[in-house]
């Protein structure tokens, strides 16, 4: 026997915090930093082994376990603040006359956990032999990465010299990388040999994987680079940008194989594993320019707020099984089952935002303002499920199962927003919003069990396969929002809210068994069924907009609006299944075969202006245009194949009888609405007023199923084959445009 436990915890607070300061820099930078890097390695392995090949005792029991254990936690929260402060920097003329706050963040784990029990036993009478395994990781990365100036005044030394060509001005950054890489293996082997009695041998392999950046009980890592309740005067440029970037990769393995042998009795085998993976990244990223009171102003040359997220799980895992029994002039039992099971989880919210901040004035513009929010998350997913199940005696019994289940799932907000505000700038203003998430998922289950004996034969084998994939769900929608509300914008250049949404499933599903039945001088009985079942949907909002209830002017050379949604979905499913069924007293075979698959794409994409004043005369800049241009587009492809196959062959001198049925079911639909609209707006336009909104989708759907069965014999045979395919597709989008 042999156990291993590991255990690691990292836990700390870094904090930098300027508080209630009056500071006057004359020639230096401001350089205020939060730094934190955590790693853990561990390496856990638990190895048993039981061992007595020396058949000189009537009956040999062995027991072999082995067991590992890791659980790995960093909890780190970095800050860096300047609270209540007052700060003036070096006048412009100087290449330091520059303000950095910055909160770094980076945890990372390595696990390997590895468990291997060996059982090996031999008798000259009775003979068992036992094996098991099992190996589990538990990894979390939790903390806030923060960088902030609250409450504060930030203006600048005076001067009449020329402006610096360095890079000067005010910049708030907070980015966080969480990397968990966990490789999980348990692998058992039993062997019992018995020469004139019963041998007997179970193996059993258990893997399990949780990992974890974010979602502690619920809530997620705050990752925020953000200016609060402060006010800002100063030539340069003022930025805010807050970037997360996660990953997990998961490795879980379980593999058992299980043997017994008797010359002259009952031989067993029994042979089981399980693989389970669970992994959630859980993040809020929001990079802002925010008040709760009103009259706080910033001005800069250019301002720059942007979040941005990065998250990914690739995640792998593996059961596989095999028993095996011999047995020269009695019975043989073996059976054999295999499960992989994945669940995947990226919920991250990315906020960028200007709320209840005024930006530059009316006779102190600030240059381009940009506001951007960046998502794109990525689930990688396989899960592979194998089982064999062999036996020969006089009389032989196999049993074989493999199920594979993979889940993933993406949701969140990504929302770019000037809100409660008013805008002043001397070149463009841009508020955009993407999201470009995907989901990959392979499941693959594959099952056979041999039975061969001179008396008779039994063999038994299913397998089974699932995926089930969203990005949003109905009662959860994915978000992708730009906005302007209850704000003014007063832009001597160009003015563009855009939202973009690139959603994309691709998942691929297959199930194969197999049962094949020999008897020398019995009946051979074969019966093997596999199920596949492919689930994929996609919901989301994507909207672009300016709603101002109290009338505030938008203001420039131009205006566009723009939501765009594609969302694609392509999947396969496939089920395979023969049985085979011979004995020269008779034989049946019985097979069944289903592939099933369900795919949704329900968007709604909206691009509209509400409730304002929307000026586009001649803002005196070169090439004005004075046009609006208010469009949403939605391109929504499903693309499905379901396809079942089912072989039955049954021959016996005593007769045959071979049944086989297979059934191909995908019922696709695609709804939402699309528009584009002017509602209670008053606008004054120099060019082309344009309002457009466009639903373009497709759905290709294959299915087929094919069933073959054939019986023979002296006494006569019959064949019974039944198949069917069923698809249905509804595309029901609508799409609107009024002003």
């Amino acid at each position: 026997m042999g156990v291993t436990y590991a255990e690691n915890n990292i836990e700390s607070d870094i904090d930098a915090v300027i508080s209630n300061a009056d500071i006057d820099i004359a020639t230096g930078k401001v350089r205020h930093q939060a730094n934190s890097d955590a790693n853990i390695l561990s390496v856990a392995i638990g190895a048993g082994v039981s061992k007595d090949t020396s058949p000189n005792f009537d009956t040999s029991v062995g027991l072999s376990v082995a067991a590992a254990v890791s659980y790995n936690n960093v909890r780190m929260n970095t800050r860096s603040k300047v609270i209540d402060s007052t700060i003036t920097l070096p006048s412009h003329d100087l290449d330091t006359a520059r303000m950095d706050v910055k909160a770094h963040n980076e945890s990372d784990i390595i696990a390997v956990v590895v468990a291997p029990s060996i059982g090996l036993q031999s008798g000259s009478n009775t003979t068992i032999t036992l094996s098991g395994s099992g190996a589990s990781v538990s990894n979390e990365v939790y903390g806030d990465t923060i960088a902030q100036i609250d409450g504060s005044t930030i203006d600048q030394a005076t001067t009449v010299n020329a402006k610096s060509d360095a890079e000067n001005g005010v910049f708030v950054k907070a980015d966080a990388d969480g990397d968990i890489s966990a490789t999980v293996v348990s692998a058992s082997i039993a062997w019992a040999g018995a020469t004139s009695g019963t041998g007997v041998s179970g193996g059993i392999g258990v893997s399990l994987a949780e990992n974890y950046i974010g979602d502690d009980n619920g809530t997620a890592n705050a990752i925020s680079a953000i200016i609060t309740d402060s006010s800002i005067d100063i030539s340069g440029d003022v930025d805010t940008y807050a970037e997360s970037k996660q990953e997990i990769t998961a490795n879980v393995i379980a593999a058992s194989v299980a043997i017994g042998t008797s010359t002259d009795g009952v031989a067993v085998g029994l042979s089981g594993v399980g693989s389970d993976a669970k992994n959630s990244i859980m993040i809020d990223t929001t990079s802002g320019i925010t008040a709760v009171e009103a009259n706080h102003v910033v001005k800069a040359d250019n301002i720059s707020v942007e979040a941005k997220d990065t998250s990914s799980i690739t995640s792998a895992v593996v059961g596989a099984s095999i028993a095996g029994t011999f047995s020269a002039s009695s019975g043989s039992v073996a059976l054999s089952i295999g499960v992989a099971l994945a669940e995947n989880d990226i919920d991250n919210d990315t906020v960028a935002l200007i709320d209840n901040v005024d930006i530059g004035a009316s006779d102190d513009r600030a240059g381009d303002i940009s506001v951007i929010a960046t998502t794109n998350a990525t689930i990688t997913a396989t899960s592979v499920a194998t089982s064999f199940a062999l036996g020969w005696g006089a009389g032989s019994i196999t049993v074989s199962g493999a199920g594979a289940n993979a889940v993933n799932s993406i949701t969140g907000e990504t929302k770019a927003s000037i809100a409660n505000s008013q805008a002043y700038s001397s070149g463009n203003v841009t508020v955009t919003a993407t999201n470009t998430s995907k989901v990959n998922a392979e499941v693959a289950a594959v099952s056979i069990a041999g039975a061969g004996g001179t008396d008779g034969g039994l063999g038994v084998s299913v397998g089974g396969a699932e995926t089930k994939n969203n990005i949003g769900t109905s009662g959860n929608r994915l978000g992708v929002t730009a906005s302007v509300i209850d704000s003014g914008i007063d832009a001597t250049g160009d003015i563009s809210v855009t939202s973009t949404a690139d959603l994309d499933i691709d998942a691929g599903v297959g199930a194969g068994s197999a049962a094949i039945a020999a008897a020398g001088g019995g009946v051979g009985i074969a019966a093997s069924g596999s199920g596949a079942g492919g689930y994929n949907e996609i919901y989301s909002n994507v909207d672009a907009y300016i709603d101002n209830n109290s009338n505030q002017t938008i203001k420039g050379s131009s205006l566009t609006l723009n939501a765009r949604n594609i969302s694609d979905i392509d999947a396969d499913v496939g089920a395979a299944t023969i049985a085979a069924g011979f004995g020269s007293g008779g034989a049946a075979a019985i097979t069944v075969g289903v592939a099933l698959a369900r795919n949704d794409v329900d968007n709604n994409t909206r691009a509209y202006v509400a409730g304002a004043a929307v000026d586009l005369g001649n803002t005196g800049a070169p090439g004005a245009t004075g046009a609006l241009d208010i469009d949403a587009s939605t391109d929504n492809t499903i693309n499905s194949l379901s396809v079942a196959a089912s072989l039955g062959v049954a021959f016996g001198s005593g007769g045959g009888i071979a049944v086989s049925g297979a059934g191909a079911n995908s019922m696709n639909s695609i709804g939402g609405d699309t528009l584009a609209y002017l509602d209670g707006a008053d606008v004054v336009s120099a060019g082309n007023v344009s309002v457009d909104a466009e639903n373009i989708s497709d759905i290709s759907a294959t299915v087929a199923s094919v069933s073959v069965s054939g019986g023979g014999g002296s006494g006569g045979g019959v064949g019974v084959s039944i198949g069917a395919s069923v698809s249905e597709m509804r595309s029901a989008p609508r799409v609107i445009t009024f002003e």
